[in-house]
């Protein structure tokens, strides 16, 4: 059936984009947003070391969590609480999410981290 689609297609060449267009109105009708997600928080800070991140103002001067091959980071965290320090992710608008994915720009964080440790 697909073959025979597309061969027609080919005959007529506007039957694809058509059928296309239709689907997607279907799908997505106007009005509909693919975006409809909050903005996240910022982090609150930043590993000085390996650039990990937290959420959690308790962490904050304390030893980075994170380990690489078995090894402890010996990082601390760092404060990030000004909005100085993160600039809202151009590609999903600090949402984490673009077109149902995860961002692959921000890696769903919504944020880019501005400033140098």
């Amino acid at each position: 059936m697909h073959a025979n689609f597309f061969l027609e297609a080919l005959k007529q060449k506007t039957a694809v984009p058509q059928r296309l267009h239709a689907h997607l109105r279907q799908r997505f009708p106007s009005g509909s947003r693919l975006q409809s997600r909050p903005q996240r928080e910022h982090p609150v800070a930043v590993c000085t070391r390996c650039a990990a991140f937290s959420f959690s103002a308790s962490a904050i001067n304390q030893p980075c969590t994170r380990s690489r091959a078995g090894d402890p980071c010996p990082g601390k965290f760092a404060s990030t609480l000004s909005t100085q320090a993160w600039q809202k992710c151009p590609t999903c608008e600090a949402t984490g999410w673009q077109s149902r994915m995860v961002c692959s720009h921000c890696q769903s964080l919504g944020w880019l981290f501005a400033r140098k440790h």
